[in-house]
């Protein structure tokens, strides 16, 4: 999941950079929807901005950052994250929601979130030992699978 959002991310910037069309790449915060804007400043303070890929999707505009500590963060019109992506390290646990992140310290200890997944319905996290969890709306697991190492 990590890897993939990444790797995506890069290959649709360099797409928009030959292409042009319709896409918008920039790094201004400015051009983010309110919700989005507050959410970095709140979750990410410590770090920049490096692009920002925003594509016009009828009225569900979507909007890419990458920040230049690595971490990718999706986010759908209304400014709502909908995958956060660590390259190396972990995603902000300040933006994982409370619960959630108590349940995985709780019984995965000295593991960090390493990327987050939400539809609306349901939210998705990976841990740094590759376990893979699904809570249900109101913060309450759902699924735990384990991908098995590249070793």
């Amino acid at each position: 999941m990590k890897k993939t959002l990444f790797v995506l991310l890069c290959l649709l910037i360099s797409l928009t950079a030959a292409r042009g069309g319709d896409k918008i790449t920039t790094t201004n915060p400015e051009r983010l929807p309110v919700q989005a804007r507050k959410f970095l400043s709140e979750h990410f303070s410590d770090t920049r901005i490096s692009i920002i890929k925003i594509e016009p999707k009828g009225s569900a505009t979507t909007y890419d950052v990458l920040m230049e500590n690595g971490v990718a963060v999706a986010f759908n019109h209304k400014g709502m994250w909908t995958e956060m992506d660590a390259k190396v390290g972990s995603v902000p646990q300040s933006a994982i929601p409370a619960d959630i992140l108590q349940y995985a310290r709780d019984r995965f200890p000295g593991c960090e979130v390493q990327a987050a997944k939400r539809d609306g319905k349901n939210t998705e996290i990976k841990l740094s030992n590759r376990t893979e969890l699904m809570f249900n709306a109101k913060g309450e697991p759902i699924d735990r699978e384990k991908e098995p190492r590249d070793d």
